[in-house]
């Protein structure tokens, strides 16, 4: 990416809120980011030990995780885009996202750090156990570690799993993979191309034209983050992806020579989705921008990729009303 293309300004958010995830940086021991991220090392083909109640063909029209606990499914789509779409186990890292038609479903499961339950009628209580915790702290973002089905057996299992997985272990274990995670997308602002955004948005040649008439017109981005009440974890996330949207640009530019409808196309797709979400009950701004960052990943593997779909969304959420309420 040039110099010029970083040079569009950048919406000044509120200075007063800016928040700065600090985590150990661990990519350059671990053989992450720039070298890529290490592939999975248990094979998708692996059995899967499933437990009683739970059916694994559970999912919904947005993304969804397959195992219903007292975790929200806002909250659990939040968990997944900081953990990558992946196993926060460091044995693991496997994908733990797939596209199905249009949707995205997500495989992994939101493991509590330290359990939620306190046995009693429920019998032997849940591994970790803390009786301080509120419910609400149980099921919190920090309190949360995204796992594939296996690791999370594994790290709850009784009694070895509590013996060798502290809540002090797991808490590094989440610290370290997040970071890796947010250091990965860091290294991809750098990196990405025409080709990545050409992957990122291949699915729009699949959607129709949107109705003649339909109005796209742009209100000012402050207004609209502001209107959706978005996070400060949001807003940096947003103000950062800006920094490449001049890219993005260029790129929708570059496409419509060969097919002027694209640009059009690319907000309808993007405005399908989110009509669906909202049909489908979400209604929370936030809760929106995360599920709409889910769908723009598409469960994509590269980091380079995820970036530029982000970009995509971002560039549209300045650009157009995307996110109409």
């Amino acid at each position: 990416m040039s110099g010029d293309d970083m040079s569009d300004p950048v919406p000044q958010l509120d200075p007063v809120h800016a928040e700065i995830h600090h985590f150990p940086r661990l990519v350059a021991q671990r053989g992450w980011g720039k070298r890529g991220w290490p592939l999975p090392t248990r094979p998708e083909s692996q059995p899967t030990r499933h437990r009683p109640g739970l059916d694994p063909r559970i999912r919904a029209s947005s993304a969804t995780m397959l195992r219903p606990m007292s975790v929200s499914n806002a909250t659990r789509i939040r968990l997944a885009l900081l953990s990558g779409n992946r196993c926060a186990m460091p044995s693991c890292h496997r994908l733990l996202s797939k596209l199905r038609g249009d949707d995205v479903v997500l495989v992994g499961e939101a493991a509590h750090i330290a359990g939620q339950h306190g046995g009693g009628a429920r019998g032997r209580p849940s591994a970790r156990f803390d009786p301080t915790l509120t419910r609400e702290q149980q099921n919190s973002l920090t309190n949360l570690l995204y796992v594939c089905r296996n690791c999370h057996a594994e790290i709850d299992a009784h009694p070895h799993g509590e013996r060798e997985y502290s809540v002090q272990r797991l808490l590094a274990i989440k610290a370290d993979h997040e970071s890796a995670v947010a250091t990965a997308m860091e290294e991809a602002m750098a990196s990405v191309s025409f080709r990545e955004l050409e992957e990122a948005t291949q699915w729009v040649t699949e959607v129709p034209p949107p109705p003649p008439g339909q109005d796209f017109s742009r209100i000012p981005i402050e207004d609209k983050i502001r209107k959706h009440g978005l996070s400060v974890s949001s807003q940096n996330l947003i103000s950062t992806r800006l920094t490449a949207t001049r890219q993005v640009r260029s790129f929708v530019q570059a496409l419509s020579q060969d097919d002027s409808a694209f640009p059009d196309r690319l907000i309808s797709g993007f405005l399908e989705h989110y009509y669906k979400l909202r049909k489908d009950g979400t209604s929370s701004g936030e809760d929106l921008f995360n599920s709409m960052c889910m769908f723009a990943r598409r469960g994509f593997l590269d980091f380079k990729t995820q970036y530029a779909a982000e970009t995509v969304l971002v560039y549209l959420f300045e650009t157009c009303e995307v996110f109409e309420q």
